[in-house]
């Protein structure tokens, strides 16, 4: 027969805590941290202009027929 327990709210927080995984801790930081590169990487403006030159390289041009 299994046993409910009621966890406060002082408690619950208390045992997540004291259970963290230091290495789970530290990859959701890292990845935090890329998305904030690749964010400032992205919206800057020589990436701008770089990921335009980009996209009309891989659009071929079309030429409207007569």
């Amino acid at each position: 027969m299994t046993r409910q327990v009621r966890w406060t709210g002082a408690q619950a927080l208390a045992l997540s805590t004291s259970r963290r995984l230091v290495a789970l801790d530290v990859l959701r930081g890292l990845a935090i941290l890329g998305t904030l590169l690749t964010y400032t990487w992205l919206f800057s403006s020589s990436s701008i202009s770089s990921l335009t030159a980009l996209v009309v390289a891989a659009v071929p041009a079309t030429s409207p027929q007569a």
